[in-house]
């Protein structure tokens, strides 16, 4: 399995380095797991990219307080994909129209 290091998974976000920190403590705070190199560094697997990207979309495209978004997605049940894929859907649809 493929692991991401905090600046990569920032750039993928788009995010800051130290956003990122916030929000995966924040997560873990909630009970979410990384994975934890020898020095304690987060690695972070693309099922964690994932879910913090999922979180970021309840956040700024569904409008949920940072808090909610924070609670759904660290629900057993959550699926990233639920939130995700219909961001996807309405983007492909946006841009289809503007042609």
């Amino acid at each position: 399995m493929k692991y991401f290091q905090s600046g990569e998974v920032a750039d993928i976000l788009n995010i800051s380095t130290a956003s990122l920190r916030s929000y995966s403590q924040l997560l873990e705070h909630a009970g979410y797991k990384f994975k934890k190199n020898t020095n304690k560094q987060r690695q972070y697997s693309e099922h964690d990219v994932h879910m913090l990207s999922a979180m970021l979309a309840l956040k700024n495209h569904h409008g949920l307080s940072l808090k909610n978004a924070i609670e759904k997605v660290s629900s057993a049940d959550f699926s990233p994909s639920s939130v995700l894929q219909p961001i996807a859907e309405r983007q492909s649809e946006s841009l289809s129209a503007n042609r």
